[in-house]
């Protein structure tokens, strides 16, 4: 059991891994927070069997990641609709306090799901020690991304885990020399990771394919996902992965009888990394705030060939229907 307590991830037929990971327990949870993203942290909670388990406030994990970077919680001020009502386009204007967050201010008391987690981070203090923000005219402001929770949701059904079990990654026992350390500081999350970590909205790439088919139990599943992978099939892959939108949880879903271990995509799939926007405001104008002017990437999924061989298409069915959305625009 992937999501169970006590397990470290394998490596079938040889496969190269440099992480593992090993399962502590479920978090308890307070409130209906069902995602496992606890943006506070700083006293942690309950670990199952694992015991009290600490897990670093949210914007102090995201600077881990992000060391060159850093990572600086924000209120958010403003956030409106530009466009007129009925528009079939949504351009929004969002403004961003300056000065570090220290609790929740009113119009807060309810944010939208997921927003910067300001609600569950400031009853932990979880802002202790965020810096205040400086800019000038014309910078450019990074914003860190979340997938959706639906995303986050349906990846967490794919792997088979609880988006509240605890984890640890280390490297492998018998991971060579020149190994990574692991991406992020854990014990962690399964729901913090998928939502703040991997780029779920990706296309997947050849190499995630052609591992991906290391893990599957049905052999005419592996064959095909190689076959994909192969510089013979290169078209195919295009038709199929780019102009078909597809993305990491639309690959996990084509192969059902793959058991990818947690360590393993932490070492495929792609960092979601920041999104950047030109700065719509100047300094001496607006000395408390920076503006942002966004428009949101959405757009209508292409209509592509069918999943090749024996595997499973999940976007069949209204496929028509689907839309592209910008990870970043979205979630602003």
């Amino acid at each position: 059991d992937a999501g169970g307590a006590g397990g470290w991830g394998g490596s079938p037929g040889g496969a190269p891994s440099e992480m593992v990971s090993r399962f502590a327990g479920v978090l308890a949870l307070a409130g209906d927070d069902d995602d496992g993203d606890v943006s506070g942290g700083g006293g942690g909670g309950k670990a199952g069997k694992g015991g009290e388990c600490r897990i670093l406030p949210l914007h102090a994990w995201m600077a881990a990641i992000h060391p060159k970077l850093g990572a600086t919680p924000v209120h958010v001020l403003v956030n409106r609709e530009l466009q007129a009502t009925g528009s079939a386009e949504s351009t929004r204007h969002v403004e961003l306090a300056l000065a570090p967050p220290t609790s929740v201010p009113p119009s807060a008391a309810a944010p939208p799901s997921g927003a910067l987690g300001l609600a569950a981070a400031a009853a932990a203090g979880a802002f202790r020690g965020a810096r205040a923000l400086r800019y000038a005219a014309a910078d450019d402001a990074g914003i860190y991304p979340q997938n959706s929770r639906d995303a986050v949701r349906r990846a967490a059904a794919l792997l088979r885990l609880r988006l509240g079990a605890l984890f640890e990654l280390a490297r492998a026992h018998d991971a060579p020399a020149s190994a990574h350390a692991p991406p992020f500081p854990t014990p962690c999350t399964v729901g913090r990771a998928l939502r703040w970590f991997v780029d779920l909205s990706a296309p997947p790439s050849k190499a995630f394919l052609a591992q991906l088919a290391r893990y599957c139990a049905d052999g005419a599943e592996a064959a095909a996902l190689r076959e994909l992978a192969s510089d013979a099939r290169s078209a195919e892959y295009t038709r199929w992965a780019v102009d078909g939108r597809r993305n990491l949880l639309d690959a996990l879903a084509a192969a059902p009888s793959a058991s990818l271990p947690l360590g393993a995509l932490f070492e495929l799939a792609p960092k979601l990394h920041p999104r950047y926007y030109t700065i719509a405001s100047s300094p001496l104008a607006a000395p408390s705030a920076l503006h942002l002017t966004v428009k949101l990437l959405a757009e209508p999924g292409c209509r592509a060939a069918r999943a090749p061989g024996p595997l499973r298409d999940a976007r069949a069915r209204g496929a028509e229907d689907a839309r592209f959305a910008g990870v970043c625009s979205a979630y602003l």
